[in-house]
């Protein structure tokens, strides 16, 4: 019964102001936004409307097409949509001033959120239940996040969110027929991870993040071996290696594995002489998109080059997306792809 109350205590919070606070873009200089746009300051003064604003950090304040503005925090709206680049949002974008550098914060509501968190992670041509799967946990993740942070970040660091021009119909009629649901675990939101491919075995939390959440303790998937980084390869030449690490590398040494099989941290052979270092540092260092996970097959220091092996995409934490594919076109359910990768949760009406 107190878990119970708790979660409509939480989900009575929530229900109370149930948008996503989005940073968009990384921190820089200026920024562009174009459509049917109005500027207005923190207090709601309109200070400026038009269908182009030029936007540059300045040491009095956010200048805007040329004109300074004493304020470190714009809030631009529209009627229709903001364009930034090649990409669009609705309604709100708050500019804020901070450090010599502009920040784009868009808000928006949970449900067009997740539309669009699956219209970026997954392709449109996933089956249904896949999309259902991912909507559940997209929205359980983003529910879980809001409770520990002001903003989400629009990457993979949190989820991918690349804008309206991205979303398609299926995700829409995902997100539709699981509308207000989430996981939850002892009557609370779960910490729903997901990554694109495990490579036979997914992660516990303990090992990749240090948490000890019993709904993620790793499990065997026989899914994924059709994701084409079920297998992958990635050389690069000494000196971008010694670059991308900060000394140069004689040889690097994998030190203890998993449970799962990732190789836990390296040690290296080098000048300067570098400390151990975890495998997930390893891999950010040398590149999310090239080097894609820590379970490691093979490694090679070699004259001119260096090489690694492995299998599977991401940190190899909850639901295996390329897993959850395969498991939908066997016939399974979003319910059972969920319970498969999050063994222990309950799907729950949030609100």
């Amino acid at each position: 019964m107190k878990a119970f109350i708790l979660l409509s205590v939480i989900s009575n919070i929530l229900l109370a102001n149930l948008d996503v606070r989005l940073n968009i873009a990384p921190p820089a200089a200026n920024f562009t936004l174009k459509g049917e746009l109005t500027a207005s300051t923190s207090q709601g003064a309109v200070i400026v409307s038009g269908k182009q604003f030029d936007l540059k950090a300045d040491k009095s304040g956010i200048s805007l097409n040329g004109q300074k503005t004493n304020a470190n925090l714009i809030k631009i709206t529209s009627p229709d949509l903001i364009e930034v680049g090649s990409r669009k949002f609705r309604k709100v974008i708050e500019v804020k001033q901070a450090a010599g550098k502009l920040s784009l914060i868009h808000t928006l509501g949970m449900e067009s959120y997740i539309i669009g968190v699956i219209s970026s992670e997954l392709p449109s041509s996933w089956p249904l239940e896949v999309l259902k799967a991912q909507a559940i946990a997209a929205r359980t993740y983003a529910v879980w996040q809001r409770s520990v942070k002001e903003q989400l970040e629009s990457s993979v660091m949190d989820q991918v969110y690349h804008g309206v021009q991205r979303e398609h119909p299926l995700a829409k009629q995902a997100v539709e027929e699981t509308d207000g649901q989430v996981l939850t675990f002892d009557s609370k939101p779960a910490h729903t991870y997901f990554h694109a491919a495990c490579g036979g075995h997914t992660a516990s939390s303990t090992e990749a993040f240090g948490g000890s959440e019993p709904y993620l303790k790793g499990v065997s998937c026989s899914y994924c071996h059709d994701a084409p980084t079920y297998r992958w390869k990635y050389e690069l030449s000494r000196q971008d290696l010694n670059r991308k690490l900060g000394a140069k590398i004689d040889n690097m040494e994998p030190l203890g594995e998993s449970a799962s099989s990732r190789v836990i941290s390296f040690r290296f052979k080098s000048k300067p002489k570098l400390a151990d270092m975890k495998a997930v540092e390893v891999r950010k260092a040398l590149g999310y998109d090239k080097f894609r996970s820590t379970l490691i097959t093979k490694h090679s220091i070699g004259w001119s080059k260096a090489e690694f092996a492995g299998r599977g995409h991401g940190h190899g934490v909850g639901m295996c997306q390329w897993g959850a594919l395969k498991m939908a076109k066997l016939g399974k359910t979003s319910e059972q792809i969920l319970e498969h990768y999050y063994p222990g949760t309950e799907i729950r009406k949030f609100y």
